[in-house]
């Protein structure tokens, strides 16, 4: 098991990001999709979980045409879940099963704050 990490240290609303930072998620987004790409060709894995991709992808930090370029090249083999809000309908299309998340009860709703380790 990998995990890959963004190398910013605190979470940040994408809409509040300089363009400086955002240049450089995309970079960093496009470093990893090739990175993975190759150890996905190697075999490594039997399944890739790439959390929060599709808020990624609505704000613009990572090419759309490059991830659904390696949708559609994946092997067989491999499962791919990508998680967040605002799914693109390419993406939608692509999907061999898509689920919405619905929230009943939340502790924000009492005006509890997002908590480390939980929410974020």
């Amino acid at each position: 098991m990998s995990f890959y990490k963004s190398e910013k240290d605190r979470w940040t609303f994408p809409d509040r990001l300089k363009e400086e930072e955002k240049k450089k998620i995309r970079l960093e987004w496009t470093h990893f999709l090739d990175e993975i790409s190759r150890e996905v060709i190697e075999e490594k894995y039997d399944l890739v979980i790439l959390d929060e991709i599709n808020v990624v992808l609505y704000y613009e930090l990572i090419d759309k045409n490059r991830l659904i370029d390696f949708i559609r090249k994946k092997p067989t083999w491999l499962e791919i879940i990508l998680t967040g809000r605002h799914a693109s309908p390419e993406l939608i299309e692509l999907a061999h099963l898509v689920s919405e998340i619905k929230s009943i009860k939340h502790p924000f709703d009492a005006g509890i704050k997002a908590r480390r380790g939980i929410e974020y």
